[in-house]
């Protein structure tokens, strides 16, 4: 019986053992919820996104407070939501 964690079991069979630290995966994915961008994206797609990278975290025992969520949200959106962003900010 293998004594890493089931995280980390999982994380070395699909990527290399270097991207599974749990410090390293916190990290990297810290930063694609600071950047990420609707782009050419649905809506959909972009939010699905974004819950993805914000269940990896709470995966990690690093959960994202539900305004920094709506901030990440509303911070990726581009120009064609400025209308709505500016709407929900006041």
């Amino acid at each position: 019986m293998s004594s890493a964690s089931p995280h980390l079991v999982l994380c070395g069979a699909l990527w290399s053992e270097s991207l599974c630290h749990p410090l390293e995966l916190d990290t990297s994915t810290q930063i694609q919820l600071h950047t990420i961008k609707i782009g050419t994206s649905s809506m959909l797609e972009y939010i699905q996104s974004v819950k993805s990278i914000v269940d990896n975290l709470a995966a990690v025992a690093n959960p994202v407070a539900d305004s920094d969520l709506v901030s990440t949200l509303l911070s990726g959106l581009s120009p064609e939501y400025n209308s709505f962003v500016t709407s929900v900010n006041t």
